[in-house]
């Protein structure tokens, strides 16, 4: 597992540290968020409830990237419609450089884990003040954020657990924060996944 997330945020590095990325704001009848990579030559929406569990959701936004297309995901509340793009990189190909774990906010299962913290996603005002916490660092505590430029989301769920209401929920909740704390910087969403924990041996 940590074998994987190393590769991950290594590869992920090159597009955050060589790569410049472009915003966007709406398209059709859908509101336009995130940031796509200027060499994805297409787009194509997914959406989570197509898939039978995360791990072929994962696998599938795995595969776009590395045919050169942007995965956008498709996701609504009661008001709007979103159209989110994903910044997973093409884990075949190799980055630039490392990133700092510090400078992503992660959730996994629901829970936002970082420096000591295990905070529920749903629970919007304490999510706002952590994440705004995270953002005004500049560096003063190692365990957080150097700047809000570097910081970016991501969200792991369990590879074999079909996880439509709770990861919807889960970036509308991210966007709802993102808008509340009148972020300037791209929204950046990457999606992960953990994987299940080994067999136990065979005596």
């Amino acid at each position: 597992m940590k074998k994987f997330t190393f590769l991950i945020v290594s590869i992920l590095t090159f597009f955050s540290s060589c790569t410049e990325f472009s915003e966007v704001e709406s398209s059709e009848d859908y509101i336009e968020i995130g940031v796509r990579f200027p060499e994805s030559s297409s787009t194509k929406r997914i959406a989570i409830d197509d898939y039978p569990d995360f791990k072929s959701f994962q696998q599938e936004i795995g595969d776009l990237v590395c045919e050169g297309v942007s995965p956008q995901l498709v996701i609504q509340d009661d008001n709007h419609s979103y159209l989110v793009n994903l910044i997973n990189p093409c884990t075949k190909r190799y980055g630039c450089g490392l990133i700092r774990e510090k400078n992503v906010f992660r959730i996994i299962n629901n829970k936002i884990t970082k420096a000591g913290k295990n905070i529920d996603i749903d629970n919007i005002q304490e999510v706002v003040t952590f994440l705004r916490e995270d953002i005004l660092n500049e560096g003063k505590n190692p365990s957080l954020s150097d700047r809000a430029e570097k910081l970016f989301y991501v969200i792991n769920y369990d590879w074999e657990v079909q996880v439509t209401d709770q990861f919807n929920v889960a970036v509308l909740n991210l966007i709802k924060v993102h808008q509340a704390l009148g972020l300037t910087h791209p929204f950046k969403l990457l999606i992960d996944s953990v994987p299940p924990p080994p067999p136990p041996p065979v005596n």
